[in-house]
């Protein structure tokens, strides 16, 4: 759906997301540091990220763990006894 201007709410959100982007990068690269300590900063923001991605696939198999049991709980309720 778009409004008057031919624009959707994806593309209002995608820009939004492209603009903060660029912000946090010109920020990055603009701050009062040195380069040394910009880089280093990245790396560590890097390795975060890499460490929260890792955990992801052993995160979404423990949810969808406790949603199975959950459903299977609820369907037991409501079976006729």
């Amino acid at each position: 759906m778009s409004d008057r201007n031919g624009y959707s709410g994806a593309d209002l959100l995608l820009a939004a997301a492209a603009g903060a982007a660029v912000g946090a990068i010109a920020a990055l690269l603009l701050a009062p540091r040195s380069g040394r300590e910009t880089r280093e900063r990245i790396a560590g923001l890097v390795d975060g990220a890499k460490a929260r991605a890792e955990n992801l696939p052993l995160a979404v198999r423990a949810g969808a763990a406790a949603a199975r049991e959950a459903f299977v709980e609820a369907m037991d309720k409501q079976a006729p006894a």
